[in-house]
């Protein structure tokens, strides 16, 4: 009778995340992302270029790739934000109550790609 090991996903996964495959498609993404930022007409074109991708070590020992934006507005961007302004000589900040939307260019990247892993 055959038997499956309770840890087989986790061999899987490692067997997975050393490939070229996954290096791949993770440079699939990244293009997707950056072609949503650049479809969303920021006000520089310099956002685009801090998208990158990291290699990370996870639990078990697993290899995993990381696409993420080290831009400090990084989040901002994505899911929006208040207008704040800064009173010269004010110790504090004031927020105009006006929300500037996120423009999501991860979210939408990933979103694109649904049917295609199925």
């Amino acid at each position: 009778m055959a038997e499956v090991y309770a840890i087989a996903h986790i061999e899987a996964a490692r067997i997975v995340g050393g490939t070229s495959d996954l290096t791949a498609l993770a440079r699939d993404v990244r293009g997707r992302v950056r072609r949503q930022i650049m479809a969303r007409a920021f006000d520089t074109g310099e956002f685009h270029s801090t998208v990158k991708i990291a290699n990370r070590v996870g639990p078990y020992g697993v290899r995993d790739r990381v696409i993420y934006s080290d831009d400090p507005a990084a989040l901002a961007i994505e899911y929006g934000h208040l207008v704040i302004t800064r009173v010269k000589g004010a110790r504090r900040v004031r927020s105009t109550g006006a929300f500037v939307p996120g423009k999501y260019p991860f979210t939408a990247a990933f979103q694109s790609m649904k049917g295609e892993w199925t």
